[in-house]
């Protein structure tokens, strides 16, 4: 294999000319469609390309955003409604705001309404800054450093934490963006952050007027367009480590486990238990965010049984989505110790009326100062607990709750190939 160096990466990541010909014919041929539009319907609004193809940072399979650009109040809703009776094989999607995706020759297509504003005014919608942002990049940022963070946006993606969306949690290609602003270039950004800890504040525009200290987040990074934003908020704690800890190991003599990592084949642990369970509405997005709050879910309360959870992860699978649980221990002794009140300050009186009656393993004991019994437990199987568990559980409606699987390891093992873990490092092997 070619040793790899920046020459050779952007190569293999940028488009070629005859590519962005293509690109060019489509972005005006919608140009001119929803300029169409807007004149048939009239609206006083505007058409704007956004996205990182309107900024010079996009990658190979970079998306197309087209905004439309209202100068006056307009309802979300009813426009989307309007374009997809222009655009058949529309999708309606939902983030903060509503728009719709379609795609072209397999290019996904996004075309989101948003309210016209100047830098300074106060936004309306979540996307009304984004034409903002698109400016910024363009004037600030100059050609080499535009290479630059389409370099850093391979890297994000490939150690698994490029995307703000929910089931992500990572860096946005704006964020991205202003960092190689900030530092100038890609092995600057990794220089700046291998020798850091969270919580980590970065300035863009100095003397900025900001209150660091509402922001509660990991990384705060003050947009440079919006005083009162952190473009990072999204970012969780996890996902900051991992960029500490890729910035620690990667240089190019090693590159190619960042930017081509081995895929291997893992184990899925004996001890692991699947939910298996198909969606209607199959977004990675939705599911993965839905599943990871049911996992939670799930933990917490196995925890109140007695089943401690070392590990979850959560995997989508196209049509499914499927949460990993690595109990502590799958089975139980049949009694637990339950804790009671302190003598000095619990309700001794409710906790003898309580447990009068069920006092099958003798009556209560004092350990240090607290009063404890010998209970029955009321599942000893996690598998047990899990199916009584899922009966009561919240799915969201695009999850389709009767076709649940409770799955054993060797199931698991049969969907998946690549081990159980969700967002490995394999930079680190």
């Amino acid at each position: 294999m070619k040793l790899m160096n920046r020459e050779y990466l952007l190569e293999s990541i940028k488009k070629k000319e005859n590519e962005y010909e293509f690109i060019n014919k489509l972005i005006e041929n919608f140009r001119r469609e929803l300029e169409e539009i807007i004149n048939k319907n009239n609206w006083n609004a505007e058409f704007f390309l956004g996205g990182s193809v309107a900024k010079g940072t996009d990658l190979l399979d970079s998306d197309l955003d087209f905004f439309i650009l209202f100068h006056e109040d307009f309802k979300p809703l009813e426009i989307i409604e309007t374009l997809k009776k222009y655009y058949k094989d529309a999708i309606e999607n939902y983030s903060e705001h509503p728009y719709i995706t379609l795609k072209r020759n397999g290019i996904e297509i996004d075309i989101v309404p948003a309210f016209y504003i100047e830098e300074g005014e106060r936004i309306k919608t979540a996307v009304d800054r984004t034409p903002l942002h698109v400016k910024f990049v363009k004037s600030h940022l100059s050609d080499f450093q535009k290479d630059e963070a389409r370099i850093f946006k391979y890297f994000l993606k490939k150690i698994g934490i490029y995307g703000a969306e929910a089931s992500v949690r990572g860096f946005s290609g704006y964020a991205a963006e202003l960092l190689i602003y900030k530092f100038g270039g890609f092995h600057n950004v990794l220089d700046f952050f291998k020798s850091k800890s969270p919580p980590i504040i970065i300035e863009i525009v100095e003397k900025q007027k900001t209150d660091y200290s509402k922001f509660r987040e990991p990384l705060i990074l003050i947009d440079p367009v919006d005083p009162d934003r952190n473009v990072t908020a999204n970012v969780s704690l996890e996902n900051l480590w991992t960029l500490i800890a890729a910035s620690k190991l990667f240089s190019w003599e090693t590159s190619d486990k960042f930017f081509n990592p081995t895929q291997r084949s893992y184990k899925v642990p004996e001890n692991a238990i699947g939910l298996l369970i198909n969606c209607r509405k199959c977004k990675e997005d939705i599911v993965v965010s839905n599943l990871r709050r049911v996992a939670q879910s799930i933990s917490n309360n196995a925890l109140l049984y007695g089943f401690k959870i070392q590990y979850s992860s959560t995997i989508f699978l196209g049509n499914s989505g499927m949460i990993i649980f690595l109990p502590e221990a799958n089975f139980l002794g049949s009694t637990y110790l339950h804790k009671g009140p302190k003598i000095d300050r619990g309700n001794l009186e409710d906790f003898a009326k309580k447990w009068a009656n069920n006092l099958e393993y003798g009556p209560p004991f004092i350990i240090n100062d607290t009063v404890y019994v010998i209970a029955k437990r009321k599942f000893t199987n996690f598998n047990e607990f899990l199916e009584k568990e899922i009966e009561n559980v919240k799915f969201a409606g695009d999850l389709d709750r009767d076709s649940i699987k409770i799955l054993d390891f060797k199931e698991i093992e049969k969907l998946l190939s690549n081990g159980i873990i969700d967002r490995p490092l394999n930079f680190f092997v």
